[in-house]
């Protein structure tokens, strides 16, 4: 007696279903990942700026003077390889300002920086920019955080926009 042999392999409607439970599972995860990417390039902007401004500050402390060098400001002018996007670009700190800064970025970032220093004004002013498109919406995001010296250290006086707006 000849015994029937089964057909192996999978039918049609197994594979509907597996295909609709990895739909599924992927519409789940996609939302989630879209924020978690979006907490990281605000994460990696509020930490450069943060850097920005502790480095004016290290600079002015150990110099005890204010370091200038161009009239009565110290200038950082926006990384020039960067044009916000949601892309990374190579971090460039060879102008003059950013030269001066114990900061190193290593790799790529997601945004454009700039400070300037105003020494004319008593107390001093610091202003620390990064500029972003945050949510990948070709609209810029930009964040400014405003200092004020105290003696050659600096606190934070404002910062725009607030926690509520940041995108």
């Amino acid at each position: 007696m000849r015994h029937a042999k089964r057909p192996s392999g999978f039918t049609l409607v197994e594979l509907m279903i597996v295909v609709a439970i990895i739909g599924a599972l992927a519409s789940i995860g996609m939302p989630v990942f879209q924020h978690m990417t979006l907490r990281a390039r605000i994460a990696e902007r509020e930490s450069i700026l943060r850097a920005i401004a502790k480095g004016v500050e290290d600079v002015t402390l150990n110099a005890s003077t204010v370091p200038m060098n161009s009239g009565t400001n110290f200038v950082g002018a926006y990384n020039p390889d960067a044009t916000p996007g949601t892309t990374k670009r190579g971090w460039v700190q060879a102008q003059p300002g950013w030269r001066d800064l114990p900061l190193i970025v290593e790799g790529a970032t997601y945004c454009s920086y700039q400070f300037l220093l105003a020494t004319a004004v008593t107390p001093m002013l610091l202003a620390v920019t990064g500029d972003c498109d945050i949510d990948g919406d070709a609209v810029h995001n930009t964040k400014v955080q405003t200092y004020q010296g105290v003696g050659h250290a600096f606190v934070l006086l404002a910062e725009t926009p607030n926690a509520d707006t940041i995108y």
